[in-house]
This record gives structure tokens, C-alpha cells and sequence, in this order.
């Protein structure tokens, strides 16, 4: 049964956000935003005495690695540093990332999830709404295909 929560639970908030994404000046990702919305429900759900710990919390832990994977992947597409060095910014936040996820999944509670809440709040901004003007972010997002050819074309004549 908590896995069928679970997956409805991720299946309802990513059509929601599909479908809000055609209203919303700025896109978000639905799976990202209903993997780590499902978590934070369960989680607080958990937390408020309504779902079984031991039911619940391998799955919250195993939607909160698909996060960091998530994390390490948006981050990619957004930060220009990331996208430079996508090896290296991957497996920083793999890391540091899976870890974090356990440490806190084992001991949920209130103040940890307003801090998950606001992080992950912080990296939604960062990825899907600071665009060119963030100093993190480059002022284009292109592929480094795009950049080969680019230089190619310079190159050649």
C-alpha cells in the first residue's frame, strides 16, 4: 500500500505541475517537482504521527537519492561552472548529496524538514527561474556540441 501512495502520490503532483507549467511565467520540471514534493508529503506525514515510519521512510529515502541525481542533472543544464565540469560537479553532489539524504531520513523531524524544504526551494529558484541573471548561471545555455561546431565554423575559414 505505501508504495501505491507513493507512485500516485507522484503521478497526481507531476500532471499538476504539467499542467501549471502552461499558466507559469517560468517552466518546471513536473517529475522533479512530484518526486521531491512526494517526499517532503510523506516525509512531514510521517513526522505528524499520520503514516508508518517503517512503511514510509525507505521510500522517502530512495526518492530523496533520485533528488540528488535530479540535483546533479538540473545543475548541469543551469550552472555554467556545472556544465564546464559535469564529471566533477556530478560526483560532488553525488557524494555529498546521497549521504545527506540518509543522514536525514533516518532522523526526520520538523526543523530538518523546513531546512530541506528551503534548500530545495533555493535550488528550484536556481535552476528554473534565475536564467541569465544569477552569476552562477551563464547567460546561455548551450550544448557543447553547439560550442564544437561554433569553433569549428571559425576555424574554417
Amino acid at each position: 500500500m505505501a508504495v501505491l501512495i507513493t507512485v500516485s502520490s507522484i503521478l497526481i503532483i507531476t500532471a499538476v505541475v504539467a499542467a501549471l507549467n502552461r499558466f507559469l511565467p517560468f517552466p518546471l520540471c513536473p517529475i522533479c517537482s512530484g518526486v521531491s514534493a512526494t517526499w517532503l508529503f510523506l516525509t512531514a506525514f510521517v513526522i505528524a504521527g499520520f503514516l508508518e515510519r517503517e512503511a514510509f521512510m525507505p521510500l522517502v529515502l530512495l526518492l530523496m537519492g533520485g533528488t540528488v541525481v535530479g540535483i546533479s542533472y538540473q545543475g548541469e543544464r543551469a550552472l555554467l561552472w556545472a556544465r564546464e565540469n559535469p564529471l566533477l560537479w556530478k560526483t560532488l553532489v553525488i557524494i555529498a548529496g546521497m549521504p545527506a539524504a540518509f543522514w536525514a531520513a533516518s532522523r526526520p523531524n520538523a526543523g530538518l524538514l523546513a531546512a530541506e524544504a528551503m534548500i530545495l526551494g533555493a535550488l528550484a529558484y536556481i535552476f528554473f527561474l534565475a536564467g541569465g541573471g544569477s552569476p552562477l548561471v551563464g547567460p546561455e545555455k548551450k550544448s557543447v556540441r553547439i560550442d564544437e561546431l561554433e569553433k569549428k565554423m571559425k576555424d574554417c575559414c
